[in-house]
């Protein structure tokens, strides 16, 4: 398949939707990549919750943490 010529109307909207497209990836991949970051900072604190309330010690609380990190 060609790629339309930019100076028809169809080559025109070809890459008008094109960069659409493209800018809709991007922001998908930001939000997704904020979400991921959102939801490590919630499991650490609730590690740190649990630490806190006395469900888990200090060594069990730093293996968690780092396999936490390790998932990253």
């Amino acid at each position: 398949m060609a790629v339309p010529v930019m100076t028809s109307q169809l080559g025109v909207g070809y890459w008008i939707g094109f960069l659409v497209g493209i800018a809709a990836l991007i922001g998908v991949a930001s939000w997704a990549m904020a979400a991921s970051t959102r939801s490590d900072e919630e499991s650490l604190q609730r590690l740190e919750d649990r630490l806190a309330r006395g469900e888990i010690d200090a060594k069990e609380f730093e293996r968690l943490r780092a396999k936490l990190k390790r998932t990253r």
